[in-house]
């Protein structure tokens, strides 16, 4: 305000966050990062083929594969996590923040159409 400008700010909540971690991206980045090798080769194998069920009394279900995720509880988990989100900020105009599974995206300008449209855009 203090420059004249107006800013939009858009919150985004990732809800069961680890949930939406794509293994594919996950093992690139950790490969951009120099995990290369049998180092990679652990962590495909700690994320993928993994399956679940839901058991309720007596009734099961049948297994499902988990295509995505990171396993909950872990030690690992949070780091996996911030390696695969940590690049956001490259990928837009936005000014962002990151704090585990929330994210707020930023934008400023002196024109509020053009603002508008960036937003949008």
């Amino acid at each position: 305000m203090d420059k004249g400008k107006s800013t939009c700010a858009v919150f985004l909540d990732l809800s069961k966050a680890f949930d939406t971690v794509d293994h594919k991206i996950l093992l690139r980045k950790l490969m951009y990062y120099g995990i290369w090798g049998k180092q990679n080769s652990f962590f495909e194998s700690y994320l993928t083929n993994r399956k679940q069920y839901t058991k309720i009394n007596n009734y099961s279900s049948n297994f499902q594969a988990i295509e995505c995720s990171i396993p909950r509880g872990s030690l690992m988990g949070p780091l996996l996590f911030l390696i695969y989100v940590n690049d956001l900020p490259r990928a837009s105009g936005f000014q962002s923040t990151l704090f585990a599974g929330d994210t707020s995206l930023d934008l400023s300008h002196k024109d509020i159409k053009t603002l508008q449209l960036n937003v949008q855009n």
